[in-house]
């Protein structure tokens, strides 16, 4: 079952699961630019995550990530959705467990650093 939410309301579009053809997640574009000597630079010069130190960041601009895609191909179908960038990491666990669908893509460009 694929539960899709959209504003207040949310959609249920049943999906046999032995269906799924190929399955793509692509993460957004990422954007790292921290300020100098700002709390988000410091951090990243400690050796923090950036999932972690993006939290301290001061400015938008310090650290910005595009819209995270999946698309799910089955055999009478294929669905392209978009979600929060931020979500990637998440999504990115629970989709490696399904071991089962042979043709699973997970695609994770490389950060823009300013």
């Amino acid at each position: 079952m694929l539960r899709v939410f959209k504003s207040n309301r949310t959609i249920s579009i049943p999906i046999p699961f032995n269906q799924i053809k190929r399955l793509e997640l692509i993460k957004g574009k990422e954007s790292i630019d921290p300020i100098f000597l700002f709390p988000m630079w410091i951090l990243l010069k400690l050796g923090f995550r950036i999932d972690i130190a993006r939290y301290f960041r001061l400015r938008y601009w310090e650290y910005k990530i595009e819209a995270t895609i999946l698309e799910i191909e089955t055999h009478s179908a294929t669905f392209k959705l978009e979600t929060n960038g931020y979500t990637f990491n998440s999504q990115e666990e629970f989709f490696r467990k399904l071991i089962e669908i042979q043709d699973l893509k997970i695609i994770k460009p490389t950060p823009l650093r300013g």
